[in-house]
């Protein structure tokens, strides 16, 4: 439950909309100062407790922040260290609170990541345009003939769908190599 607590408290100043940029990202700056320095006591001792790398907390609060205004990923390399930031380092810190020793667990929860992100990705597409957001590659964009602008307005062009099975199938790819540890 703390580690959801941290989790929901950084996405929330990412996407409060009564906070101005600057201050989100001042409020993002400070927790990432306090994970080089001393987290609050209760965080701190989850992370010793469960030897979790802090690092993981930190790319998590800079997936966050890369979420406080509209940013575009040129290809699929750049949207994967997004998906890694803000859900293959919750899986990481999440193992490790679970207890999982299998070091399979690690490339588990990675895959898992990926998946789940993609597929959040594929699901809110609508909602992240009001917001102007695109989290589709711009390649893959470029590839199946769809527009920005189309996206942004909510038209699908004529490689909408092909590009939508596209990104599907690339959320399933990871789906199918998220193999559960015994």
């Amino acid at each position: 439950m703390l580690f959801y607590r941290f989790c929901r408290t950084v996405d929330d100043i990412a996407d409060q909309p009564s906070f101005t940029v600057s201050e989100k990202h001042k409020q993002l700056e400070a927790w990432l100062t306090a994970l080089e320095k001393e987290l609050p006591p209760d965080l701190e001792s989850l992370v010793v407790r469960h030897s979790i790398d802090r690092s993981l907390f930190a790319e998590i609060v800079k997936g966050c922040a890369s979420d406080i205004e509209p940013r575009r990923f040129p290809n699929l390399a750049d949207l994967e260290l997004y998906c890694w930031r803000v859900a293959c380092a919750v899986g990481l810190v999440s193992i490790k609170i679970f207890g999982c020793q299998n070091p399979q667990s690690e490339t588990y929860a990675v895959h898992l990541g990926h998946a789940l992100q993609l597929t959040n990705i594929l699901r809110d597409i609508g909602e992240d345009a009001s917001r102007g957001r695109i989290y589709l590659p711009q390649d893959d964009l470029v590839r199946f003939g769809v527009s920005e602008e189309g996206i942004l307005n909510l038209h699908e062009g004529a490689g909408f769908k092909a590009l939508m099975r596209h990104e599907a199938a690339q959320a399933r790819a990871r789906f199918a190599a998220a193999i559960l540890p015994r």
